[in-house]
Order: structure tokens, then C-alpha cells, then sequence
């Protein structure tokens, strides 16, 4: 039977070559109250293997992720931003107290991110993936009656931004976040993409930006204050405003275009809160109800245009994996009740967004976007556009749906220890250079 030793966020776990710690990367820690914190960064943690001593040997802004272990478990290799671009980093373990002696050191190596490391047994050799995935912004012409797709996509933005965008209403601006993860930005650029223009620029990562219902500001969640929080700013920049207070936000609300309520979620609650709640104290919300007995919960998505229906997805209690998915739901603000469609509509993690007539709904799955009409049950393609997670698209009224389309090019390098670290690449051209002399691929 499998046995909980950590309670908060632990990715990639590592054996110790003794057995006695695990080895990973978090996006927190657990408070003394056992509730879960995030920190709005990606650090280094380690924890014995029973479950006690946790730590995090890597505590700060910078973006560490991805460790391993040396041959004797001394060492811990990991990757990090702390030097610019993504690249190895080295740091000294003390295997029988658990803690780390120095400052990390770098590892010379001709990478912009470096990822998936692991050391081999002799511990004179790193393998790493050296790339990243981003996505490319396209639009296609929709009929908002047939809900089908008119012609061939066009391109918006061709890459580099990290796949959270909106758009407005009109189809004329679109917002975007992208970046180096230490600095995850925001652009808006008008509707064809042209114009580009940085909104934030600054050491913080900026996510998941969408249009207001004051068509002048943007809402984002962002780390700029420690924990992630909702924050606003002006669309020219500059302006911020932090939203909210304690409430460690890993996405952006749904916004009612009637009156500019926002919903926010949270752990596994959901909660309404105005329009410019001003650091709004996450103990001063009462969280909306559950959807039944059995703690399923809610995940708001988009409002209906009159604002009195609030669509979205709903989990199991305990459940927050997006595969976890399993059902649409529907909240009534007039009613305050639930109407849950009780089956798996598509298969896989989904986003849910109202049809242009307020009946309909449109999902977003990881094999491309789906029209499905409740009353009747049918479920049709509208767009093929695979890729790794649900599909994040907008629809405009002035007639195009926008979608984003991943792109991963990505290299293995090999690293071996000798008076210089001498790497070899394994991609479409191999090749061997030495980190001394070659700093680029």
C-alpha cells in the first residue's frame, strides 16, 4: 500500500544512493498548520524517506527544478536560472545530517534550459534535455451559428509565449504571457498579432493575463509578492494593484460580463468576490457551496452573457490532477444550485467555454476543440490541433476563434567530467564541443 511522507508539492522524487532521503522539486511548502503553501517559485526540497526532516535547500527567487543525485550522494546536480539562461547547477550534501555546506556552483554547459538530469552510476557522466516547449497564437473564421471553423487557420504569433492568452471581446487586442521562466512577461498585440508591446518587465512571473471588465486593465496571478496572488494592471502598464491576500492563486478568475464579479478558485473552494476587491484577505471570503455531500467541487470557467450562469468543471474531493476531470457543471446565481452532466463528455484534461449562443459549449481537449450540445448529447470536432494538455482557445464576436498550438524542439546532451566538461549532443546533428570553448549549441 502506498504511504503519504509529504504532504505538499513534490515533483520527479529521487532515491539517495543510501536509501535514506528522497530528492525533489516543489512549488511550496506545508505551513505548521499542514496547509499547503505556494510560494510562486520552483525550488529544491529534500525529505528522509520516513517522512521527516523536510527541507528545502534551495529557498529563493531563482528558478531551480529538475535535481539529481551524485554517484555517492554528496553532490546534488540540478537546473537553474541563477546564472541567466537555465543551466547545471552543483551543490554540496551532507548525507548524514541533510544539510548543504556551500553556495551552489555552476557546471559550464552550452544551454538556454537544461532539464531531465540524471547522473550515471560511476558519477563521471550528466545526461540532459537541452530546449523547451512554447506555442504558436492561430485564429480561423467561426461560424457562431454551425459553430464549425470557415477556411484555413492563420498564424498570430509564431512562438515563444508560454500558452495562457486572451482576447478581447472584440477580437482586436490579444494578451499574452512568455518569457524566460525566471520572468514570465506580458505582451498585448493587436488581434492579427501585429504591434507587439511588453506590459511588465521585471524579475517576477507574470501569468495567465486576461482583459478585465474595465476594458483598460488586465488580470493576471503573480509571485511579485512573495506567494501568488490576482493582480491587476493597466493594458499600457504599470498600475499594479495586488487583488488578493493569502490566497496563493495558481490561476486567473472568471470574470461576469454583466457586472465584473470575479470568481476565484482556490485548494478545492471557489469564491465570488467585486469586481476590485483591493487585497481582499482570503479569511474574509466565504467560499461558495459544494456541489454535494461527496465534496465534489468546482472549478469556474466562463460566465453566460447575461452573467447568471457560471459554467465549469467539476473534481472528486481530493482530486486536483487535471486528468482528475470528469464532468461540466453549471452554477445558476439566480437559484445558487448545480446541474452537473453526469458523464465524461471527451476524453482527457478539458477547458469549457460557453457557445456564442449561451446553450451550447465549447471544449477544448487535448486532441483539438469539440462543440457539444447538452440537450441533445452530441459531441462534434471543430478544429484538429493535438497536443500534450487541454486546448486553450477564445472566441471573438467579431467572428474567429483563437487557438494555441505547442512547439518542442528539444536536444539530449551528454556531459562527462574531465579537466574541461566535454559535451556531446544526440539531435538531428550530433556533435561534440567543450563547455570552456563552445558557449552556444
Amino acid at each position: 500500500a502506498a504511504t503519504e511522507i509529504f504532504a505538499g508539492d513534490a515533483v520527479d522524487p529521487r532515491w539517495s544512493p543510501n536509501g535514506e532521503w528522497i530528492l525533489f522539486w516543489s512549488v511550496g511548502t506545508v505551513d505548521e498548520d499542514g496547509r499547503f503553501n505556494i510560494t510562486g517559485r520552483r525550488d529544491i526540497g529534500v525529505v528522509r524517506a520516513d517522512g521527516s526532516d523536510f527541507r528545502l535547500i534551495t529557498d529563493d527567487l531563482e528558478f531551480d527544478w529538475s535535481p539529481a543525485w551524485s554517484e555517492n550522494g554528496r553532490k546534488i546536480i540540478f537546473s537553474s536560472n541563477r546564472g541567466g539562461p537555465i543551466g547545471l547547477w552543483e551543490l554540496d550534501f551532507d548525507p548524514e545530517t541533510g544539510s548543504t555546506a556551500a553556495r551552489p556552483r555552476p557546471l559550464p554547459a552550452p544551454s538556454t534550459y537544461a532539464g531531465s538530469i540524471d547522473v550515471s552510476k560511476s558519477g563521471d557522466a550528466i545526461v540532459f534535455v537541452d530546449g523547451m516547449g512554447s506555442n504558436s497564437l492561430n485564429r480561423v473564421r467561426f461560424d457562431p451559428e454551425t459553430l464549425e471553423s470557415i477556411g484555413l487557420p492563420e498564424s498570430v504569433m509564431s512562438g515563444g509565449f508560454s500558452g495562457n492568452f486572451d482576447v478581447s471581446d472584440d477580437g482586436e487586442r490579444v494578451v499574452m504571457s512568455g518569457g524566460p521562466m525566471r520572468s514570465d512577461d506580458i505582451y498585448v498585440s493587436r488581434g492579427d498579432g501585429s504591434g507587439v508591446r511588453q506590459v511588465t518587465d521585471d524579475s517576477f512571473r507574470n501569468l495567465a493575463p486576461m482583459f478585465a471588465h474595465d476594458p483598460a486593465q488586465l488580470l493576471f496571478f503573480s509571485n511579485r509578492s512573495g506567494d501568488y496572488e490576482g493582480w491587476s494592471c493597466r493594458v499600457e502598464g504599470g498600475g499594479y494593484r495586488m487583488l488578493t491576500d493569502g490566497w496563493r492563486l495558481i490561476n486567473t478568475p472568471a470574470a461576469n460580463p454583466a457586472d465584473g464579479t470575479l470568481a476565484f478558485t482556490t485548494e478545492e473552494n471557489w469564491y465570488m468576490v467585486p469586481p476590485d476587491p483591493r487585497g481582499i484577505r482570503f479569511e474574509d471570503v466565504e467560499p461558495m457551496p459544494k456541489i454535494d455531500e461527496s465534496g465534489r467541487w468546482f472549478t469556474p470557467s466562463d460566465f453566460s452573457t447575461d452573467g447568471r450562469r457560471l459554467l465549469g468543471l467539476v473534481r472528486n474531493a481530493g482530486e486536483r490532477h487535471p486528468l482528475a476531470i470528469r464532468e461540466i457543471g453549471i452554477y445558476d446565481l439566480d437559484t445558487e444550485t448545480y446541474e452537473v452532466v453526469e458523464e465524461r463528455v471527451i476524453d482527457g484534461p478539458f477547458e469549457a467555454a460557453w457557445a456564442p449562443d449561451d446553450r451550447r459549449i465549447l471544449l477544448g481537449g487535448i486532441d483539438g476543440i469539440h462543440r457539444y450540445d447538452p440537450d441533445s448529447g452530441e459531441v462534434a470536432m471543430i478544429i484538429e490541433n493535438e497536443g500534450p494538455m487541454a486546448q486553450t482557445f477564445r472566441v471573438t464576436d467579431n467572428g474567429y476563434i483563437y487557438f494555441s498550438s505547442p512547439i518542442d524542439e528539444r536536444d539530449i546532451w551528454i556531459a562527462r567530467r574531465t579537466d574541461a566538461l566535454e559535451l556531446t549532443r544526440f539531435g538531428n546533428e550530433a556533435a561534440a564541443v567543450t563547455g570552456e570553448r563552445d558557449a552556444s549549441k
